[in-house]
């Protein structure tokens, strides 16, 4: 309204050229009309707009908030999935934290063992190299006497073999001897009947003396 009045007062000040030449007050009403029309119809338009921007604000508050709802839903739900599975994962190492107590406590009477195994095994060295020794002993005395054995077994075998060329030469000799004894026989029977035929005709020859 302050932009429409000052042309009124523009054209009604004292001094002016323009307003002594002609009258300009019914030209500013005319011209005050439009403008007032135009203003309030421009009014009308912006509280429409502005009506307009209430029920979208409206609309996008009721929506924000819907959407805020289901983002504070959504995150409830993440918030006890996350604690569920926090809870689990506690529990699970509530378990791994007890089962490490139990392998703790093992691994200590473990080590007691060993330990009481090294002093009954520090205790026990002296004996056992004693026993070490005596086993050294023996077992050099087992080779030595193996050596004299393997000696032993070597002239055995080497009398063996002679013995075996003995026999061998035995064997010769009896066949010998009883091819001779049958040699031997054989004359024998010659001579046998060699003597009955001298007998035979011995007594020929003598009965044939008797018959002349």
């Amino acid at each position: 309204m302050g932009l429409t009045i000052a042309p009124v007062l523009d054209a009604i000040t004292p001094g002016s050229s323009q307003q002594q030449q002609q009258p300009v007050l019914p030209h500013t009403i005319d011209f005050v009309e439009p403008e007032a029309d135009h203003r309030m119809r421009h009014q009308r338009f912006l509280r429409q707009q502005l009506h307009e921007l209430d029920v979208k604000q409206s609309v996008l508050k009721r929506q924000l908030s819907e959407l805020h709802g289901h983002r504070l839903a959504d995150r409830l739900r993440s918030v006890e999935i996350e604690q569920r599975r926090l809870a689990s994962a506690s529990f699970n190492v509530s378990r791994q934290i007890a089962g490490l107590d139990k392998l703790h406590g093992s691994m200590l009477e473990l080590l007691e063992d060993v330990e009481a195994i090294q002093g009954k095994f520090e205790k026990t060295v002296p004996d056992m190299r004693r026993e070490i020794a005596k086993v050294e002993f023996g077992v050099a005395q087992a080779a030595s006497e193996q050596g004299l054995v393997r000696e032993e077994v070597h002239n055995a075998a080497r009398s063996i073999q002679a013995m075996a060329v003995s026999v061998s030469a035995l064997q010769e000799e009896r066949d010998t001897v009883r091819r001779v004894q049958s040699e031997v026989r054989e004359l024998k029977e010659e001579l046998a009947r060699i003597r009955s035929a001298a007998v035979l005709h011995r007594e020929m020859a003598h009965n044939r003396l008797d018959k002349e």
